[in-house]
């Protein structure tokens, strides 16, 4: 988080941002610890640009059409140097934009079948006309639901950011 912090404060773009914290990270810990990492900029006008840096990927969904955002380069840590690259994607009004840890598609239920990214994506889509904080609510709820309210086994976060206007 520091270095995140530090690069942004110097503004460098986005990219050399995550590589460069890419560097602090695999320095400083064994080989078998990464990060994945989702972040962005969201202008006002509803411009998105981000870097998804091995996270599962968040989705945008605009009435019956379900935009994925791809990683755009691996998980940080794994390697000294890395190559990543910016994505951009337009969030319309009334659009709905989504990011989960993999908490939340991998909780399982009694026969071991998980939650899954569909589901994920067919709830959203289904009650897109509900506020960013209902979509949350109703995420977690449902996956909680799915896995009998058998204590999680993972992290579970779910973000939704629903552009007015």
């Amino acid at each position: 988080v520091t270095g995140l912090r530090m690069g942004l404060s110097r503004d460098f773009r986005l990219a050399t941002i995550i590589q460069k914290l890419n560097e602090v990270i695999q320095y400083s810990s064994y080989s078998t610890n990464f990060v994945s990492l989702f972040t962005g900029e969201l202008e006002k006008d509803g411009h998105l640009f981000y870097v998804n840096a091995g996270h599962p990927p968040p989705f945008v969904v605009d009435k019956n059409r379900i935009q994925e955002l791809e990683a755009t380069g691996i998980a940080l840590g794994f390697l000294p140097k890395i190559e990543l690259s910016r994505g951009y994607v337009p969030i319309k009004p009334g659009s709905v934009f989504v990011m989960y840890t993999d908490g939340i598609t991998e909780r399982e239920n009694g026969q071991e079948e998980q939650f899954g990214i569909q589901r994920l994506q067919k709830l959203i889509q289904e009650n897109q006309n509900r506020s960013a904080q209902e979509l949350v609510e109703l995420v977690i709820h449902s996956a909680d639901d799915f896995g009998g309210q058998a204590p999680w086994k993972d992290d579970a976060t779910v973000m939704v950011v629903k552009r007015q206007k």
